[in-house]
């Protein structure tokens, strides 16, 4: 009986190998491409209020109205408000063309 008990033992051990090596097969996986991207930055007024959260931007080149804006938000015994120049990035995708 002990020479049944090991054939049978070794049997089922080959069994086992040959299942986990039909496992293991694994597809590799597709990378994706990171997009190109351009980075830019532009100068803004920002106003800000008293307790330095951002209300408004405008165009760097349009500061009379950011001063306008601000003295309508300060007037009438408000707290002041105040202008800041910032620089803010702009991500813009650069396009790829075909060579086809």
């Amino acid at each position: 009986m002990g020479k049944k008990k090991a054939t049978a033992t070794k049997k089922t051990a080959k069994k086992t190998t040959v299942k986990k090596a039909a496992k293991k097969k694994t597809t590799k996986r597709k990378s994706r491409k990171k997009k190109a991207v351009e980075l830019k930055e532009k100068l803004m007024w920002a106003i800000y209020s008293p307790t330095m959260k951002h209300v408004e931007n405008f165009e760097f080149h349009d500061k009379k109205s950011a001063e306008k804006r601000k003295e309508v938000l300060s007037k009438d015994g408000k707290s002041p408000h105040w202008i800041k120049r910032v620089r803010i990035t702009i991500e813009e995708p650069i396009e790829e063309e075909d060579e086809s």
